[in-house]
């Protein structure tokens, strides 16, 4: 059993497939013949990486469940948190992010300095936009790496790190990822950890836009080419597709994204690496921009879109909406325009605000953002700017939810809000205003534009969408930063009570054939 063993290790660890999985199927039958529990575990937990490997999902669980009962039974710290691990990959492939969490939660109780636990559950909170949650998780990851466990440690570093910057969190991860990176650009490891750290070379390749590294990258990655990676949970054409997309081959990422999506198709229940590479595919037929190019570009779109939402993966539902800004062709301030992309999310989503309404089908939407906000961020950085953002977004939310608001978007530094009265609405939008231009305020370095309107719930179905929310985002859009404007709709129903407002006269709005009066609300 100790040769049958030592046989599959070697033979997984230098991508023998087939002939790992003959002797793996040996080494389960002899452990399970014996009684040997731990023998059992491990034989199995060789099998779903297998499995996996190859994209049979189904067989790969069915070893994960077996691996980690037999673990649990011999009572062996390390091959119930293997078990577990496997377990949170797969229900991470599968968007099943409670069944990820409750892996790794075991994980942690029985091994709680397992580097690989920690690997995973960075990724959970990754995907899910967890980014505060994310940075300590792969704070401790770092913490961790060191020359044991064959160099995984150190390569999950570096493809968590990477990672966290491609979500859209802060690229302080990426140094440190560097500086783990540089050991394995030799040959002095296994193909296996030589391929994990592929992978966040390829990343770091991408973020960085370094060609030296990205055809490292893909001597790397070679050996994995057509199957999943299990330490991105991606496929491997994938990423080599995000290598030549950010290089300039055009052909060749639409070929590995086909690829990808193609092998996915076939392997079942993989709708989160799906639906990553439906988006990436779609961002390179916008590229190429061939004949019938922008039809295949919005199919998986919308496809990847609706797996995101189903799924709740906040990061990639962003990507997705600022995608489909640019295919609507909005000009380059329209894309910088946070309010645009929430109306674009909400169109997409639709949600039901019947219960936002006022009896009489009535609903004030406020619309709101930070003027100027993508100059802020490259101004101030990353690090500076998430401050400043988690701030505007507390007094924003603090102050919605004491005027009786209900806050239906919020994507960046724009929110859509719902009330049941325009009275309460256009309360909120001063205090806004006030709170955040106090001297002493660490928010007096931005300024917030916002816009109410007031209009009967348009339907169908369950669904709310249409003129009110068009109508609502035109007028905010149409206010400069620390302005507060509104609808005639809205001054009519406050009329007697104690508001000020100045004429702006009438206003074109995009979408809309006559112009709208609007009103500049007084608030200092």
């Amino acid at each position: 059993m100790a040769l049958l063993r030592a046989s599959v290790s070697i033979q997984i660890f230098f991508l023998q497939i087939e002939e790992a999985l003959e002797t793996g199927a040996h080494y389960a039958e002899l452990a399970e013949s014996l009684g040997h529990n731990l023998e059992a575990a491990v034989a199995h937990l060789n099998l779903v990486s297998l499995r996996y490997y190859l994209g049979e999902i189904d067989a790969a669980e069915r070893h994960s469940v077996v691996a980690r009962a037999f673990a649990e039974k011999a009572r062996f710290h390390y091959s119930v948190a293997s078990a577990t691990v496997f377990q949170a990959v797969l229900a991470l492939a599968c968007g099943r992010w409670d069944d990820a969490s409750s892996s790794v939660a075991r994980g942690l109780e029985v091994a709680p300095a397992d580097g690989s636990v920690f690997w995973f559950r960075a990724q959970l909170e990754l995907e899910t936009g967890r980014f505060e949650a994310a940075r300590s998780t792969i704070a401790r990851l770092f913490e961790l790496a060191s020359p044991s466990n064959h160099g995984l440690v150190e390569a999950a570093a570096i493809v968590v790190g990477c990672m966290g910057a491609t979500h859209g969190a802060s690229d302080e991860w990426l140094e440190p990822a560097l500086g783990l990176g540089a050991g394995f650009a030799g040959t002095q490891v296994t193909p296996l950890v030589r391929g994990v750290a592929s992978t966040g070379a390829a990343l770091l390749a991408v973020v960085r836009h370094d060609p030296e590294l990205a055809q490292l990258a893909r001597v790397g990655l070679a050996p994995f080419a057509g199957r999943l990676n299990s330490s991105f949970f991606l496929h491997t054409d994938h990423l080599t597709g995000l290598l030549s997309l950010e290089f300039g081959d055009i052909e060749a990422a639409i070929a590995d994204f086909e690829s990808a999506l193609t092998f996915m198709a076939k392997a079942g229940e993989c709708p989160v690496p799906y639906a990553h590479a439906a988006h990436d595919a779609a961002r390179a037929y916008m590229a190429r921009a061939a004949p019938g190019d922008e039809e295949r570009a919005r199919a998986l779109t919308e496809e990847s879109l609706a797996i995101a939402q189903r799924l709740g993966m906040k990061p990639l539902i962003e990507k997705i909406v600022a995608l489909k800004v640019k295919m609507q062709g909005l000009t380059s301030d329209d894309m910088g325009s946070s309010i645009d992309r929430v109306v674009t999310t909400v169109h997409s989503e639709r949600p039901n605000l019947s219960v936002h309404a006022a009896p009489d089908g009535m609903v004030t939407l406020m619309f709101s953002d930070i003027e100027n906000s993508t100059l802020l961020n490259e101004q101030m950085g990353d690090a500076k700017w998430m401050e400043v953002l988690r701030a505007h977004n507390t007094v924003i939310e603090r102050v919605v939810n004491a005027h009786h608001g209900h806050v239906v978007k919020t994507m960046g530094d724009g929110y859509m809000v719902a009330f049941k009265s325009a009275a309460d609405g256009l309360r909120c939008a001063i205090t806004i205003q006030k709170a955040l231009s106090e001297p002493r305020s660490a928010m007096s370095v931005v300024r917030v534009r916002i816009g109410l309107h007031t209009g009967e719930m348009v339907r169908e179905g369950d669904d709310f969408f249409g003129r009110l929310v068009n109508l609502a985002a035109r007028v905010a859009g149409q206010a400069g930063g620390g302005e507060i404007l509104v609808s005639g709709v809205v001054r009519e129903l406050v009329s007697g009570l104690p508001f000020a407002f100045d004429d702006l006269g009438e206003r074109p709005m995009k979408g809309f054939e006559q112009p709208v009066r609007v009103w500049s609300a007084r608030w200092s």
